[in-house]
């Protein structure tokens, strides 16, 4: 079955080097123990289960198994995965046609309180293990501020950060990156990452046939990285172009995007949406200047990423509306 690589880049809008991860041991790296059995995230230092549901860690470290088949990495139960960085990270049923009805397992982590009405760039890698019977979607962040959630059924809360739009994750061989931004309206002091959808609701394609034994989605989790969007009002790279776009925010009418480009060579200029789907492309821009007509864009922010053959030259936002 053909693969398809879904992820958000978020790429555009980076941070400046001082942004800093809040979620502690965000790579699942620091550990109190080595795991050696099922249902042992609470070795992984800071880590917990989002609800009553059994989330697994994995480590290099495990030895339980001469040949690595049970929470080593990259050998393990599930299957066979590198770690994105270092040599642990988390795993978790997303979606399971037994032993309970709308099974879910949630990964859950305290924070330093969040600043409201602060910008937050969210994002995790996510890597679909090899036993899965199922692709599927319904991945999420959720944010609150009392942590875990009663049983082990799906919660019945929407995420504030919900991947559903980047469609199903399908692959087995590396890593997907979903990502977007986030601006949270209360000092949010917990995140708790799965599935937010029913059962009965999750898009979801059959890849083992008879799935027998693999009558599930199982997804392994790394690098969860929540940090605030520095400069998130004006170009976040040096602007040696004299990058400009006027008027913003757009009420009416266009915006003109500009810049100096006095021997006409062609950059690319993509305008993103919040969920980093692009939405305006402009390839082999030489002239300096283009508009942005207002019809052509819904009311929100978006971010702009201006390219050449030297790489990314600039970047920043557009507001449309009032």
């Amino acid at each position: 079955m053909k693969s398809f690589y879904i992820i958000l880049i978020f790429a555009l809008i980076a941070g400046g080097s001082l942004a800093q991860n809040i979620v502690p041991n965000g790579s699942f790296e620091l550990d109190t123990a080595c795991p050696y059995a099922l249902n042992q995230i609470y070795f992984c230092e800071g880590w917990a289960t989002g609800n009553e549901g059994t989330p697994d860690y994995y480590n290099e470290c495990d030895s339980s198994s001469s040949n690595g088949t049970y929470f080593a990495v990259p050998g393990n139960w599930m299957g066979y995965q590198r770690a994105f960085s270092g040599a642990a990270y988390a795993g978790f049923y997303g979606y399971s046609e037994s032993p309970v009805a709308d099974y879910h397992e949630y990964l859950m982590t305290k924070l330093p309180a969040m600043t409201p009405g602060v910008a937050y760039r969210v994002s995790m890698e996510v890597s679909l293990a090899d036993s899965s019977g199922y692709e599927s979607d319904g991945l999420g962040m959720l944010f609150n501020t009392y942590g875990a959630y009663p049983g082990v059924s799906t919660i019945p809360l929407a995420p504030q950060m919900n991947f559903s739009a980047a469609g199903v994750v399908t692959n087995t061989t590396g890593w997907t990156r979903l990502s977007g931004i986030f601006t949270p309206d209360s000092a949010y002091t917990y995140v708790v990452i799965g599935v937010f959808k029913d059962s009965s609701d999750i898009f979801k394609l059959q890849i083992k046939y008879p799935p027998l034994f693999h009558g599930f989605t199982y997804y392994y989790i790394d690098s969860i990285i929540v940090e605030t969007v520095t400069n998130a009002g004006v170009p976040l790279v040096s602007n040696p172009l004299n990058i400009n776009f006027y008027p913003n925010p757009l009420i009416t009418g266009s915006a003109t995007f500009s810049f100096d480009n006095p021997l006409g060579a062609p950059f690319n200029l993509q305008l993103y949406d919040i969920l980093g789907h692009a939405v305006l492309q402009f390839p082999d821009v030489t002239t300096g200047s283009l508009k942005i007509y207002r019809d052509d864009l819904p009311d929100g922010l978006y971010f702009y990423c201006l390219t050449s053959g030297n790489g990314v030259t600039g970047r920043g936002k557009l507001k449309v509306g009032n």
